[in-house]
């Protein structure tokens, strides 16, 4: 019987030891994942900002473009910047 009993609480150790990796595995997880979706949401609100920068760009190019279309060297620039700024905003509207 003392012997079933030895085997019985080195059972209950091992069952404990592993209990307290798998939840020693798990919270580190956990603290993995929130950190992740911190530095999810931080990036999030850069690409908003980098975007509501670059439709005020667009906007102010697109009003002065006549004015700078005058300038003959810098019309095809302006145009071609123009096009793709659009097609950046189109892109990350839909």
């Amino acid at each position: 019987m003392t012997h079933q009993l030895d085997l019985l609480v080195e059972l209950v150790s091992s069952v404990q030891k592993r209990e307290l990796l798998y939840r020693t595995t798990f919270i580190r997880r956990s603290k993995n994942l929130q950190k992740a979706e911190t530095e999810v949401d931080l990036l999030g609100d850069q690409v908003d900002a980098l975007i509501g920068l670059l439709e005020k760009i667009y906007t102010t190019l697109h009003q002065h473009s006549p004015i700078l279309q005058q300038h003959f060297e810098v019309s095809n620039d302006v145009s071609e910047i123009l096009k793709l700024i659009h097609k950046e905003l189109i892109g990350e509207i839909h």
